[in-house]
């Protein structure tokens, strides 16, 4: 049962540790986005989320259209 556990328990840290990161490249992304953009395009600042799944969007377009 304690092997059962301790690899329940090291999956569900992966996963964890893998949500922090992705919110983590988020608020990065966010950060940058909100520092750069709105001076020199004059488009509005986002929000975490926001910047969570325009990194999603654009994940999916240069993964699908990378050349293949």
């Amino acid at each position: 049962m304690n092997k059962l556990l301790y690899k329940i328990l090291f999956v569900l840290t992966i996963v964890i540790g893998l949500i922090v990161l992705f919110f983590l490249g988020a608020w990065v992304f966010m950060w940058l986005w909100n520092y750069v953009i709105p001076n020199v395009f004059g488009l509005p600042k986002i929000k975490l989320l926001q910047s969570a799944a325009l990194l999603v969007l654009s994940s999916f377009i240069f993964i699908r259209y990378n050349g293949k």
